[in-house]
C-alpha cells in the first residue's frame, strides 16, 4: 500500500480504566497524530476490570464490534496488544477472527511472564500459542531478548523488534538538590520485587548510611502486595525514609518524574518498561534487575546500575553509590537523556509503525 493511501488502522487491547504498562503503550499510539501519515486509527478495548462476568461482557462486546467493522471492510490491520493467560485466550479468538476475514493483524507481545505461561501450558495450548505467534501478520517483540524468547517457542513467526517509546520532555530533573529522592513506579505485586527495595532500604538504614543525607523513597503504585509492604516499613521503622504514593498517573506521574532523581525498578521479570523510558528521558539514572530487555535501556555503569533479581546486597551496593555521589547520578542521568533522545524517542518509533503497518497489508 502507497503512504498517500489512508490506511484504517484498529488497535485492540485494554481499556484506559485499565492500570500497567499496556495501558501506557495503547495511549500513546492513539494519542499520535496519526492524520499525517494517511492513518485512520480507532480504537476497540477487548479488556477492562471488575469481576469475571464484567470482564466476560467487555471482551464480547470488544469482540462483536470488531467482528462488525471487519465484515464491512473498515479494517485493514488489527493491531492486537497482548500479555499471557486470559489475555492469550482473548486475543486468539481476535486473532483467528482477522484470519476469518483476511485481514492483517499484529500482535504486540507486553508479556513479561510469557514464557513461562508457555513453558507450564498443556501441550493443546502450546500449539495454540505457536499457531498463534506463527500465523499473525508480525509479532512486535520489545527488544532483542524478547525476539530470541518468540522464536524458540515459534522459530517461523514473523517478528519485528520494536522497544517501547517515549516522548522526550523540555525539562530534567534536577540532581543538585540536598533531599535525593528514589522513585518507584508499577503495581504492587510480587513479581515486581518491591520488598527487595525495602530490604535494600533496610541494610542502608542499619548501615547509617541513611543519616549521613536526607534520602526519600517514594513507592507509586498500588496492588496486592501493598498491605505487607506498609507492614515491612513500620515493623523495620522505615516510616522516615518511605513514602507510598498511590497510583501515579498523568500529571501526577509527571510531577513526580520532575521532582524525584533516581528511578528504582526491582522486578523478577520485565520486557521493556515504559517507567524506565520516561525516567531516562528526565535525565534520571536506574537502578534496576537485568530482565528482559531493560539493558536496552540502562547500561550498567553508564546511565544506571543493573543487577541479578533478588539480590540485595547489590541493589544495596548500588543505591549507596548514587547516594554517596552527587556528580555520579549527575553523570548517569545526563547520559540517561542522550540514550533516551538518540535511541527511544517518539518521532522514530511512530515512524516504524507506520512502515510496519503498510508492510503487512502489503
Amino acid at each position: 500500500m502507497s503512504e498517500d493511501q489512508i490506511l484504517k488502522v484498529v488497535t485492540v487491547g485494554n481499556a484506559s480504566s485499565v492500570k500497567g504498562g499496556i495501558t501506557s503503550v495503547i495511549s500513546q499510539i492513539l494519542s499520535h497524530n496519526w492524520r499525517e501519515q494517511n492513518i485512520e486509527m480507532r480504537f476497540i478495548p477487548t479488556f477492562e476490570g471488575g469481576s469475571s462476568v464484567d470482564k466476560i461482557k467487555s471482551f464480547l462486546k470488544g469482540y462483536f464490534q470488531l467482528r462488525k467493522e471487519l465484515k464491512k471492510g473498515h479494517v485493514d490491520v488489527a493491531h492486537i496488544h497482548m500479555s499471557h493467560a486470559g489475555s492469550f485466550t482473548r486475543k486468539y479468538y481476535i486473532h483467528r477472527l482477522c484470519r476469518k476475514y483476511g485481514v492483517a493483524d499484529i500482535i504486540h507481545l507486553h508479556s513479561s511472564g510469557f514464557v513461562e505461561f508457555y513453558d507450564n501450558a498443556s501441550e493443546c495450548k502450546k500449539k495454540k500459542i505457536c499457531s498463534l505467534l506463527t500465523e499473525c501478520s508480525c509479532v512486535v517483540a520489545l527488544g532483542k531478548e524478547w525476539e530470541e524468547r518468540v522464536k524458540r517457542i515459534a522459530p517461523n513467526a514473523k517478528i519485528e523488534v520494536m522497544n517501547n517509546t517515549v516522548h522526550i520532555p523540555e525539562t530534567c530533573t534536577n540532581q543538585n538538590i540536598d533531599c535525593i529522592n528514589f522513585l518507584y513506579l508499577g503495581v504492587l505485586v510480587k513479581r515486581k520485587g518491591v520488598i527487595d527495595l525495602l530490604k535494600a532500604i533496610k541494610n542502608l538504614k542499619d548501615n547509617g548510611i541513611l543519616d549521613e543525607k536526607k534520602v526519600i523513597f517514594n513507592i507509586g503504585g498500588t496492588g496486592e502486595c501493598e498491605a505487607e509492604l506498609r507492614n515491612y516499613v513500620k515493623e523495620n521503622s522505615l516510616t522516615s525514609y518511605v513514602n507510598f504514593l498511590g497510583w501515579v498517573a498523568g500529571k501526577e506521574k509527571i510531577k513526580q518524574l520532575q521532582l524525584n532523581q533516581v528511578l528504582v525498578l526491582p522486578s523478577y521479570n520485565e520486557g521493556l518498561p515504559i517507567a524506565i523510558l520516561e525516567a531516562i528521558s528526565y535525565g534520571m539514572p536506574v537502578v534496576a534487575t537485568d530482565v528482559g530487555s531493560v539493558a536496552e535501556a540502562v547500561h550498567n555503569g553508564e546511565n544506571g546500575f543493573l543487577y541479578k533479581a533478588g539480590d540485595i546486597d547489590a541493589l544495596t551496593e548500588a543505591l549507596n553509590g548514587l547516594i554517596s555521589s552527587d556528580s555520579l547520578r549527575t553523570k548517569m542521568g545526563d547520559n540517561s537523556r542522550k540514550l533516551a533522545e538518540n535511541t527511544f524517542g517518539d518521532a522514530m518509533y511512530f515512524d516504524a509503525l507506520d512502515k510496519l503497518y503498510r508492510r503487512v497489508v502489503g
